[in-house]
């Protein structure tokens, strides 16, 4: 799924939006949050778009919604991006 397929009129446009792998496995409780400039950007399913929030914000909410013994993993594009 791509992030443009969350809206009927930007289907089929933008990065992928689906987080499996053999760390994370098929739990469909999974969310991912993108580390740049001292900000994680991730989706928001309330707001229905994508929002940036401090890392200590990141946590608050992602414990508050999947648990404190929920798993982060941290990986990284191999390349800066910025």
């Amino acid at each position: 799924m791509l992030c443009g397929d969350m809206k009927y009129k930007s289907r089929g446009k933008g990065a992928s939006i689906r987080v499996n792998g053999s760390e994370m496995g098929s739990s469909p409780s999974k969310h991912i949050g993108i580390y740049c400039g001292d900000s994680v950007w991730h989706y928001s399913n309330t707001n229905d778009k994508v929002v940036k929030d401090s890392p200590e914000s990141f946590l608050i909410k992602f414990n508050g919604v999947y648990g404190s013994k929920t798993k982060m993993y941290f990986g990284d594009f191999g390349f800066d991006i910025l």
